[in-house]
């Protein structure tokens, strides 16, 4: 619950700085990354918040905690994926068209986009579970290296 809380404030933040690469790609982007990760970032600290109300008392009761248990998850998982896939399709885009990321990385960024943005097809079928930790192992990925890019450039 509190890596969760702790992710979601560094989430917050690297969304400022996607948003501020993609202001300068082109008109609409910014806003595109800034409700992507705004979406990510909300839906991570609503998952750590219902985790933290398991612990209490309605927590203890069954019916309450299986709600509560289902809707974290529906926000950690895929409306996390969602968002985070948006914030780093957005980063993708905007390191593509100015060419300030390498194209393979960038195409990387919209490829993990996609598999993120996937994620909700989870909620209908179990086989498609798996893009739920494969938009978000291959986002924090290509998110690192670009970053790491992008700091040396900037730096």
């Amino acid at each position: 619950m509190v890596g969760q809380l702790i992710s979601a404030v560094s989430l917050a933040r690297f969304t400022a700085s996607v948003a501020n690469l993609a202001a300068r790609s082109g008109r609409g982007s910014r806003a595109v990354a800034v409700a992507g990760g705004g979406t990510a970032a909300a839906s991570l600290a609503a998952s750590a918040l219902l985790s933290a109300a398991l612990t209490g008392g309605r927590g203890e009761q069954e019916p309450s905690a299986a709600a509560l248990h289902k809707w974290g998850f529906i926000a950690g998982g895929p409306v996390h994926g969602v968002g985070f896939g948006v914030l780093v399709g957005a980063l993708g885009l905007a390191g593509l068209r100015p060419g300030e990321l390498p194209r393979p990385l960038a195409l990387a960024c919209l490829a993990s986009a996609a598999t993120g943005v996937l994620s909700p097809l989870s909620l209908i079928s179990k086989p498609a579970m798996w893009f739920i930790p494969a938009g978000r192992f291959s986002g924090l990925l290509v998110s690192g290296i670009a970053g790491a890019t992008l700091g040396r450039r900037t730096g």
